[in-house]
């Protein structure tokens, strides 16, 4: 069991056994199953054993699930489209006026059609994990893939504290729930935004 966990990587743990423990624990709850201690307040090994491998399992069900599902704004063309705007607008107006004398490609992407942009994005994207040094991109999309897996592992909560009447619960998991929603789409935006970015402040660097 050492052996196992120990390979458990911090993503596993936060993206598949979080979720998928909180999935099996609505579960539990809600047919009235208690494996977790025999008889006394003792905890089973083997029931944590259980627990830990079927957590895993439900999580990767479930990261799946929430993968294809949330695959619509991951890198949709308006995002792609707004994030690029965006990042040319937080530029400062010296690095503006460089723009406009120099030939950025991604700089007139808004302007071409919806494939030109997200193949473009592709390309920036494969880019910058390659040849850049900035490594915040992979972090924030372990906090994305870890707030979309949670999505539905917290809407079951939030009809397990309906069944217990417990109101303050229910208005956290509530509040977490809409929280989560709205920094999916902002975690997101800030991926589309620093691969624009980055794949610029890379090709300049690279170029010199």
């Amino acid at each position: 069991m050492h052996q196992f966990l120990g390979k458990l990587s911090l993503y596993d743990i936060i993206v598949m056994v979080i979720p998928g423990g909180t999935i099996l624990s609505f579960f539990l709850d809600y047919y009235g199953v208690d494996l977790l201690f025999n008889g006394s307040y003792n905890i089973s090994s083997l029931a944590v054993w259980g627990a830990v491998v079927a957590s895993y399992i439900i999580g990767m069900g479930n990261h799946v699930i929430a993968k294809k599902f949330w695959r619509i704004i991951r890198n949709n063309s308006w995002l792609l489209s707004y994030s690029l705007e965006k990042a040319k607008n937080e530029y400062t107006k010296e690095l503006k006026n460089l723009m406009k004398n120099v030939n950025l490609e991604c700089c007139k992407l808004d302007l071409q059609s919806k494939s030109s942009l997200e193949d473009k994005y592709y390309e920036a994207y494969s880019y910058v994990l390659e040849k850049s040094k900035y490594g915040d991109i992979s972090i924030i999309e372990g906090q994305v893939a870890f707030l979309q897996s949670m999505i539905f592992p917290m809407v079951l909560m939030l009809f397990l504290f309906s069944k217990h009447n417990s109101l303050p619960l229910f208005l956290g998991c509530f509040l977490l729930l809409l929280i989560s929603l709205y920094l999916i789409f902002d975690r997101t935006m800030l991926i589309h935004k620093q691969v624009w970015e980055y794949y610029e402040y890379t090709k300049r660097i690279n170029k010199t």
